[in-house]
């Protein structure tokens, strides 16, 4: 390694090497002139041409981006092929040398540092820029112990530019949002990565573990583990703004990474206790240190630390003696455009079906199927309760009454009759049964968050969806109600009616889903 010390670089004298890491070495410079210090980051890498180039362009955005919580970068430039970069020293050093792995912070610590960085992520979102790699390593703590964002597209530049090892790739693709590793990075795989953090310090690890396939490949299909499952006492709320800004598609997660800050912070109304020792009631080391913001081979060098005492207080939250056994979300806004347009197929398709429909000669109805009851059942399977609940109980009965009208006075007769008795008054039950059916189907949502990459997520949903059908069926066909034909047996309309139905829709529903997915990994 060449030793750079008292080299000079632009205006700064090279007076102590501060940290080593894996693509940048950071000295602590002084100003020949002004004598003031400042973070001098060199790549360890050579420029030629179109690198050079690219480096300067990326230099030039960053050096625009100012932001109490992002890194300020005062002076960058290329001596002879090296490039370098001359920042604002963080004495503090990082979040990961002040928290190591392994140890868990208080809720009230981890919403205000991620309150501290969607702020910065959110600012730079603004002007067109994306991290694309946050991680502990990368947030620093400034001489008020404020949160400050380091390595805003430098790190993928030299990322691009360097042979790394698998070790240091794995520290970037443990926090990388499943549509970052398929090379498709966007604002909202930030927020993934602020919530895989967030993650790790509620609870003290990393959702994901593993050589690099095997994280990548985690990333991409395997929902993380509920945090109640390591920390008990979390409030349902907390662990639910968290797990949204974990969804493997990025349009379910929240709408701009501050969107996830501020449900993190409103969810955040107790601390959960430390199931592990962890702080031992003192905050870590805070070290006059400054890391190389980059992979998990970035070291620190401390040259004078303190410590001090955190008071850690603990709660006692109502919700722990009346605790729900399972929530039901609502429809989050991005959701409402498909909600509508399943009611709209819905309706449509119901009013076309029942349009063809034909009555049965003699009160004998043969077979009774239900193609569109898929659309209900889908549509509440993939977007949750409410999108099911809207879907089946609207399309129905708007599909139904314009049935009716269309129709008015003709009513055609024949021997099998298709998808339902449009021809005959439709009671409420009727109304009832469709709206359970798409609602009860819906509840898969609760175990798959709307995600089907999975045969194990694809065989929930097709259990919702055959409880649903028969939830439907017998609200509609029991002994309650009078029957509609005469001879009619309830073993007659379970084999003419619900098993028909629910092996058509065992059938169509692992290619819709199949679909699904696909479509929201090109997404």
């Amino acid at each position: 390694m060449e030793d750079r010390l008292e080299r000079r670089l632009g205006n700064y004298q090279l007076t102590r090497l501060l940290a080593r890491g894996g693509f940048a070495e950071v000295y602590l410079g002084q100003h020949i002139y002004l004598k003031n210090q400042a973070a001098i980051k060199v790549l360890q890498t050579r420029l030629s041409g179109n690198d050079m180039e690219s480096f300067l362009n990326e230099a030039r955005t960053v050096v625009n981006l100012i932001h109490p919580n992002i890194v300020r970068v005062l002076e960058f430039g290329v001596e002879g092929d090296t490039p370098f970069l001359v920042m604002d020293y963080a004495p503090n050093g990082s979040l990961r040398q002040c928290y190591p792995k392994g140890v868990q912070l208080p809720l009230s610590s981890v919403k205000a540092y991620v309150k501290q960085a969607a702020s910065a992520l959110q600012y730079a979102h603004d002007q067109k820029l994306i991290h694309r790699d946050i991680k502990p390593e990368n947030m620093l703590l400034g001489g008020n112990n404020e949160l400050l964002i380091s390595d805003f597209g430098i790190a993928v530049f030299a990322h691009s530019s360097l042979s790394e090892s698998t070790q240091q790739v794995v520290g970037t693709v443990a926090y990388m949002a499943p549509e970052q590793v398929q090379g498709k990075p966007r604002p909202a795989s930030d927020q993934y990565a602020l919530a895989i953090v967030a993650y790790e310090w509620l609870c003290g690890e990393r959702p994901f573990h593993g050589n690099l396939t095997e994280i990548a490949t985690q990333q991409m299909f395997t929902d993380p583990l509920p945090l109640r499952e390591k920390v008990p006492d979390i409030p349902p709320a907390v662990e639910r703004a968290i797990m949204t800004a974990l969804a493997k598609d990025p349009r379910q997660r929240y709408s701009t990474i501050l969107d996830f800050a501020n449900a993190l912070e409103c969810a955040s109304q107790s601390i959960p206790r430390p199931t592990q020792p962890t702080l031992d009631q003192k905050s870590p080391m805070l070290s006059k240190t400054l890391v190389v913001g980059s992979n998990d081979s970035s070291k620190a060098v401390t040259h004078s630390s303190r410590t001090r005492k955190e008071q850690v207080t603990v709660d006692s939250p109502a919700w722990k003696t009346g605790r729900k056994l399972f929530a039901v979300e609502g429809i989050k806004k991005h959701q409402v455009f498909y909600v509508v347009l399943g009611v709209l197929l819905y309706t449509l398709s119901n009013n076309f079906v029942m349009l063809i429909h034909l009555p049965p000669v003699h009160g004998n109805e043969l077979l009774w199927i239900l193609p569109t009851l898929v659309i209900p059942v889908a549509f509440g399977i993939i977007y949750g309760f409410w999108a099911g609940l809207v879907t089946g109980g609207l399309g129905y009965f708007l599909g139904s009454y314009i049935s009716i009208v269309i129709r008015s006075n003709s009513v055609p007769s024949s021997s099998i009759g298709f998808l339902t008795l449009s021809a005959l008054p439709l009671p409420w039950y009727f109304h009832l049964g469709f709206l359970s059916t798409g609602s009860i189907a819906g509840l898969a949502t609760i175990i798959t968050k709307g995600r089907y990459q999975s045969i194990q997520n694809i065989a929930v949903a097709e259990s919702f969806s055959v409880i649903g059908i028969l939830s439907g069926f017998f609200i509609v066909f029991n002994n309650f109600w009078p029957h509609l034909y005469h001879n009619e047996s309830l073993l007659i309309d379970f084999t003419h009616i619900a098993l028909p139905n629910m092996m058509l829709v065992l059938i169509l529903l692992p290619l819709i889903l199949t679909i699904q997915s696909l479509f929201n990994k090109d997404k």
